[in-house]
């Protein structure tokens, strides 16, 4: 039998983790499963708010444990492509790329991975962010 990859552990874990979760425990558990799976300190669930100008956390996982949900403004951050459509994949130097972003700089985020979250009339309802953080917020 093949070892299972990278990839496959990865999603097995989210799968898992999810499977019996339903309502804010999916994505609490998502937001979790998903860090925890890629290694990194901070992770979040999001929906946009009717306008798209603002997102707000449905779970927040920050430095092992869950946090108070928040809502920010999306222009001029990487999750302002999200939920335009891309996904988008920001490996190191993310207050280089973004270094206006407040919450970039108060978190000492150093990667981004962002995912649009589509729903079911086929518009981009949120998105889902694992990203590696340096700090936590104070």
């Amino acid at each position: 039998m093949a070892q299972p990859t990278k990839t496959t552990e990865l999603l097995q874990t989210l799968v898992f983790g999810t499977a019996g979760a339903t309502g804010e425990a999916f994505f609490r558990e998502l937001a979790r499963h998903t860090a925890e799976a890629l290694g990194v300190r901070f992770a979040f669930v999001s929906v946009l708010s009717e306008d798209r100008c603002e997102a707000s956390t449905l779970a927040l996982w920050l430095d092992g444990d869950f946090a108070e949900n928040l809502s920010y403004r999306l222009e001029g951050t990487p999750c302002e492509r999200v939920i335009n459509g891309e996904i988008v994949h920001l490996p190191d130097n993310l207050s280089v790329d973004y270094p206006d972003e407040p919450t970039v700089s108060s978190l000492g985020m150093q990667s981004y991975l962002g995912i649009p979250l589509v729903g079911p009339s086929r518009h981009i309802a949120g998105h889902a962010v694992p990203a590696h953080a340096s700090h936590v917020i104070e």
